[in-house]
């Protein structure tokens, strides 16, 4: 196994197991090391890890529903469905998508949800539905108190 090649190169190693919640960061550098390349020439590779007070997808989209006929869930609901892939992804771009994609749920009644740890699913909605939840949810709390 490579990490018992790797073990001669260190003084003393260790091995400690982790629940699923408390290894999240190791998790998700893993996955970021299988969409990149990293040069062969290239000694290490710095990263910058920063903590932010939103979700890091909320940064990284920028007008996500411009049109409600292209969803910030499309690409995800049609590979789902189809194992299609948008046309201007590159090898790259297929791999994230497959790893994002098996974070997701399609219910027999047409509804994508995602899964998270904790074992509940999130239903992915659009920009309306939201902002329809979302005053729902105002205006029975204004309700309560």
């Amino acid at each position: 196994m490579r990490i018992e090649e790797l073990e001669r190169f260190f003084d003393d190693v260790k091995y400690v197991h982790l629940l699923r919640d408390e290894n999240q960061f190791a998790d998700a550098l893993s996955k970021l090391a299988a969409l990149i390349n990293i040069p062969e020439h290239m000694d290490s590779m710095p990263i910058c890890v920063e903590r932010r007070s939103a979700p890091s997808y909320v940064n990284a989209i920028d007008n996500p529903e411009d049109s409600e006929t292209d969803l910030w869930y499309t690409a995800i609901f049609k590979h789902k469905e189809t194992g299609e892939y948008p046309s201007d992804l590159d090898t790259r771009g297929k791999r994230a998508l497959r790893m994002l994609v098996a974070q997701f749920i399609r219910t027999d009644d047409g509804q994508l949800y995602k899964k998270i740890v904790q074992r509940v699913l999130l239903r992915c909605i659009d920009k309306s539905t939201s902002e329809k939840v979302m005053e729902e949810v105002l205006t029975e709390n204004v309700g309560h108190t």
